[in-house]
């Protein structure tokens, strides 16, 4: 798990998320040395819930398309 401040989340947040997405790493996010927030990759299951699975599936299906990642192969 990777640690960054809110500044170094402000100042570099793409390529967090590109981190995060990547290699699948989570990424807390520290206020004055505590926990804040946590950024980390959407997984399978985050996609379960039966009105949200119907709807995000199409929706990220059209997001992701022609995305080279295996990952979201299961979304096609």
């Amino acid at each position: 798990m990777r640690f960054a401040t809110v500044a170094e989340t402000k100042n570099g947040l793409s390529s967090l998320l590109e981190r995060a997405h990547r290699r699948r790493e989570p990424i807390l996010v520290t206020r004055h040395g505590k926990p804040y927030a946590l950024i980390r990759p959407i997984e399978s299951r985050d996609l379960e819930g039966e009105e949200w699975s119907r709807l995000a599936r199409r929706a990220l299906a059209k997001a992701w398309a022609g995305d080279d990642d295996r990952y979201y192969d299961y979304l096609k």
